[in-house]
């Protein structure tokens, strides 16, 4: 199948510039889920983008396990200005980084976060 430039994103299943394994349409645009959490909440696998308001007290969102899921990417950002931080946890005694959390302390704070089939590695 030939790639039309202005139909497909070359960064999916592009295999030699001009053809594509796996072909992504994103002429209608690409639609992801978001989520918005003021609490403690545990991510899900129908969760992509969690939006979390601390403005009423700091909280934890917790990843669920990293095992089965390589390749899942979860993204996290703080909207509230508050300085009340929220905390993004591993799964038991998985870790984010080799750490057991990572922390949104300030106001459009964010991380994407991924798995490697046994931990989360952060790309931002």
């Amino acid at each position: 199948m030939k790639r039309p430039a202005d139909k497909y994103c070359p960064i999916f299943g592009d295999t030699d510039g001009t053809t594509f394994a796996n072909p992504i349409d994103f002429g209608a645009g690409l639609k992801l889920p978001v989520a918005s959490k003021t609490a403690a909440y545990t991510v899900t696998d129908s969760d992509f983008c969690v939006l979390c308001n601390a403005t009423g007290a700091a909280f934890t969102v917790t990843l669920p396990t990293a095992a089965g899921r390589t390749g899942r990417v979860y993204a996290f950002v703080k909207i509230d200005s508050t300085t009340n931080a929220v905390t993004i946890g591993g799964y038991g005694s998985e870790t984010i980084n080799g750490s057991a959390n990572t922390s949104l302390s300030s106001q459009w704070a964010k991380t994407v976060i991924i798995s490697d089939g046994s931990n989360w590695v952060k790309l931002v």
